[in-house]
């Protein structure tokens, strides 16, 4: 069973209509079978290998960034040699209003960008990774919490060390054990237990 923080029902289901038909009906049902799918394709990778999905499990912080209207939702955290920011419709957040979140309303990529960027409007050498950067910094108040998520990459900025992603969902999970820190996601467990932004990362 998964806590799920943040689920892209949009995504999720758009995805599920492509698969052949089933008789679920719940949202948590229609992103286990997706998953399951990908999965088999061979089509979610690491952190370290990113493929059109990738799947992690680091400290994340998380909030509503970037003007209120907007409602966009931002995750963003590092495995102590990369920065990954995940940004969505505040939207669908479990437990958010449905009554002032609009929904679906960060869910393009060019938006996503858009809202990144605009956070740097006026510095000079405005880059994407350094919106990124800046977006994960901007979040220092806030308290790491260890979550697994899958999410579509939106790029991938190898020289960087950036991963930009839109996720399909986002739960809380424990601390994973030494060996699954260091083998499955990328991170060892003593490293990622208070990221600090920067250290490590050019």
């Amino acid at each position: 069973m998964k806590y799920f923080v943040y689920q892209a029902k949009s995504k999720i289901e758009m995805l599920f209509d492509q698969l052949p038909s089933s008789n679920l009906t719940t949202l948590s049902e229609k992103t286990s079978a997706v998953l399951a799918f990908l999965d088999s394709n061979g089509e979610i990778g690491s952190l370290e290998e990113p493929k059109l999905y990738v799947r992690g499990k680091i400290p994340l912080r998380w909030g509503r960034f970037g003007s209120p209207e907007l409602n966009c939702v931002f995750f963003g955290g590092t495995t102590g040699t990369m920065f990954v920011g995940l940004g969505g419709s505040y939207h669908n957040v479990l437990g958010a209003s449905k009554a002032t979140a609009r929904p679906d309303s960060v869910s393009a990529t060019q938006e996503l960008v858009g809202i990144l960027l605009a956070e740097r409007l006026g510095r000079p050498q405005c880059m994407i990774p350094d919106a990124v950067k800046d977006a994960i910094e901007s979040m220092e108040g806030a308290l790491p919490e260890w979550m697994e998520f899958v999410a579509v990459v939106i790029q991938h900025f190898v020289e960087f060390r950036v991963l930009l992603g839109s996720p399909l969902f986002v739960a809380k999970c424990s601390e994973p054990d030494m060996f699954e820190g260091s083998e499955r996601t990328g991170v060892h467990a003593s490293e990622a237990k208070k990221p600090k932004v920067g250290q490590g990362v050019p």
